[in-house]
């Protein structure tokens, strides 16, 4: 910085064929450099910085030059980046650096030059932006199904530059291993992605993400459960009892995450019985899966004790009640 600036005023005199270098005047006043004030970081963004200080002092000469001395490494010598500044009629400098690259950290060092010497301000750093932003990730939680969620993410701030992609990641781990990804069509600041083809019943996280032009930002990591997506069954409603038949009610409250195929009651003598023993499928409503429904089953031994259960299944999986018993009415006459 110093050989930069201050070579100067050397002259060289001709004397008896001889070069002599001229002596300055020994009655002439003491230069003393220009005095600066501490440098000010004003503003920066990822790609620029804004600096200034002031010259407190420049000691009775005029200034010849002013400006930063900057790079991305010390010492700040005579080969660091130097940037003057234009003319100014007042004591101010105050310049914008350009073209930096992003989340680099840059030195800095104000200077002004009179015949005094040259003066400098203390020496200051900053780190430019990373140019990213920030999103927070949400999950539409009434929407979780057996094989299907929702979930997206709000962008708080954008970053610089433009946002080029929207979407969400997921994974079966809390560590986002082996981690997927859904791509958003939504161009808002809200946006929600569909995430299919997930396993029933499994536990997954789920990270929103906004790729801008200097990369990538995520939001926080949420978790999910998958539903069994099985139909869901009350207890038996009621059940009358015959001599040779019972009368069975059922209540399905939610078919699950896929059409029903088969609904009906199951019994035997032995208790928790299934579709493999004596076996009744009611017909299905296609217009009113959920609901009651209802049936006779027949023909049973009288006096005898059975065991009762309903059913209902989809491609999901099959749902029983809990098992009920019941005895048959006596056919033997009471005296």
């Amino acid at each position: 910085m110093e050989g930069y600036l201050n070579k100067k005023y050397i002259a060289v005199c001709l004397l008896s064929g001889l070069f002599t270098v001229c002596s300055e005047d020994k009655n002439a006043p003491v230069a003393i450099p220009p005095v600066l004030s501490d440098i000010v970081i004003v503003d920066k963004t990822v790609s620029t910085v804004t600096l200034a200080g002031e010259i407190m002092d420049s000691n009775g000469y005029p200034v010849m030059e002013r400006g930063i001395f900057w790079g991305t490494s010390l010492p700040l010598d005579e080969n660091a980046f130097h940037t003057p500044q234009p003319e100014s009629e007042n004591n101010i400098i105050r310049l914008t650096l350009e073209e930096l690259k992003s989340s680099t950290m840059y030195y800095f060092r104000l200077y002004a030059l009179t015949q005094g010497g040259t003066g400098y301000s203390n020496m200051d750093s900053v780190n430019t932006d990373d140019g990213l932003g920030v999103v927070r990730t949400f999950i539409l939680s009434d929407q979780i199904q057996a094989t299907t969620a929702l979930a997206g993410g709000v962008i708080d701030f954008p970053g610089e530059g433009s946002i080029r992609e929207r979407g969400v990641y997921y994974a079966a781990s809390a560590s986002m291993a082996n981690k997927d990804s859904v791509i958003s069509i939504m161009e808002r600041d809200s946006f929600v992605c569909n995430i299919l083809n997930l396993h029933p019943s499994a536990n997954y996280y789920v990270q929103a993400y906004v790729k801008n032009t200097y990369g990538i930002f995520s939001g926080e990591t949420l978790n999910f459960t998958t539903t069994s997506g099985k139909p869901v069954l009350h207890e038996l409603f009621e059940i009358s009892v015959f001599l040779n038949s019972a009368r069975i009610i059922a209540y399905i409250s939610s078919i699950g995450d896929a059409p029903l195929i088969r609904r009906g009651f199951c019994w035997n003598k032995e208790g928790n019985p299934t579709i493999a023993d004596e076996t009744l499928f009611v017909d299905i409503d296609p217009n009113n899966n959920n609901g009651f429904y209802t049936a006779d089953i027949k023909p049973l031994d009288s006096n005898q004790l059975y065991h009762v259960r309903a059913f209902a299944e989809n491609s999901l999986g099959i749902t029983y009640t809990s098992s009920q018993s019941f005895i048959t009415n006596n056919d033997i006459p009471a005296f």
